[in-house]
């Protein structure tokens, strides 16, 4: 039986819209899309699947590979109990969560072979920024730290404006803001030899880039 599980699966399932199965005899990748059919099935009745785990299986299967890969007692309760599952997934608060991975897992499918720009990193943040989930948009620029978001043309920025949400049109911006500012300052910084205040850090600072 399958049981293995490893966090580095994460962002990889989030950009094929699909869950770590778990439990099965071989290691698989399942969609939403199909929950409704998997739970009308007598052997998948309890199948559940966590979002931001990106796994799915049997509580007692999906228990047994959190704990493998190390995870709190803790962690594993609150990861079940916020679980999508056949008997939540059209209550008031689960159903939302339930549409949202669907709209993930349809939208990832359109954007597989989408290539925007050719950074390969660059083109993940692109893509979940069109899915529209602030949490997802985290994500992603924590595991690519060093992208520079004002790359091709500030791309990142033009796709959350036309995704519509202000959150992460806020926090794209924010990123951009900083990291002017911290090289503004590098550069004022490293200009020691003059005596009184000048333009000349912003200056060259714009004409930096302007050349890239």
């Amino acid at each position: 039986m399958h049981n293995n599980w490893n966090i580095d699966e994460i962002p990889n399932c989030i950009l094929t819209g699909s869950f770590k199965r778990i439990g099965s005899g071989r290691p698989i990748y399942r969609v939403i899309a199909g929950a409704v059919r998997s739970w009308n099935s007598h052997n998948e009745s309890d199948i559940i699947f966590n979002r931001m785990y990106r796994i799915s299986g049997s509580p007692e299967n999906v228990i047994l590979a959190l704990r493998n890969a190390g995870l709190s007692e803790d962690t594993i309760k609150i990861t079940l109990e916020n679980s999508i599952t056949s008997a939540n997934y059209h209550d008031s608060v689960t159903s939302i969560e339930y549409s949202k991975e669907i709209n993930l897992c349809y939208k990832m499918i359109k954007l597989r072979n989408s290539v925007e720009v050719s950074d390969k990193a660059y083109n993940d943040i692109v893509k979940v920024i069109k899915v529209g989930e602030l949490w997802i948009v985290k994500y992603f620029l924590q595991l690519y730290p060093r992208i520079d978001l004002r790359d091709f043309n500030n791309k990142a920025y033009h796709i959350a404006i036309e995704s519509g949400n202000q959150d992460i049109i806020d926090t794209i911006s924010d990123i951009i803001i900083e990291r002017d500012w911290l090289e503004k300052e590098a550069l004022r910084n490293q200009i020691k030899e003059l005596d009184e205040e000048s333009d000349l850090p912003l200056t060259l600072y714009r004409y930096c880039r302007r050349c890239l």
